[in-house]
């Protein structure tokens, strides 16, 4: 269990749809102005969120909004994303059937 350098060490706990953890080592970050928390030969700590310990760097003073916008962008290229797609194969088994000589409609295939 490494309890040095860069490394968040912690126990997990997980009981039904709980998530908590117990922090055993945090790294300094001076970045986000977070203390680094050792892991001395013997201490009492509480159970905790996990999403607490693991996002601490998670900044808590961004406008909501952001979050939603940022979605919504997601959202719209996997969307435009899957209609290319979606296009792009309709168009090539349309134009696959006739260059290989097989019929285009399936009453020719049978043979009816």
């Amino acid at each position: 269990m490494p309890l040095h350098g860069e490394w968040k060490t912690l126990i997990r706990l997980h009981d039904g749809r709980s998530l908590s953890g117990v922090p055993i080592y945090l790294p300094a970050d001076p970045a986000i102005g977070a203390q680094r928390l050792p892991a001395p030969q013997s201490f009492t700590r509480d159970v905790q969120s996990e999403r607490r310990i693991l996002q601490r760097e998670l900044k808590s003073d961004v406008p909501g909004w952001l979050w939603a916008a940022c979605s919504a962008v997601v959202l719209a290229c996997t969307l435009i994303l899957i209609v290319a797609l979606g296009w792009g194969v309709a168009r090539a088994s349309r134009l696959l059937p006739e260059e290989a000589g097989l019929p285009s409609s399936p009453r020719e295939r049978v043979g009816t």
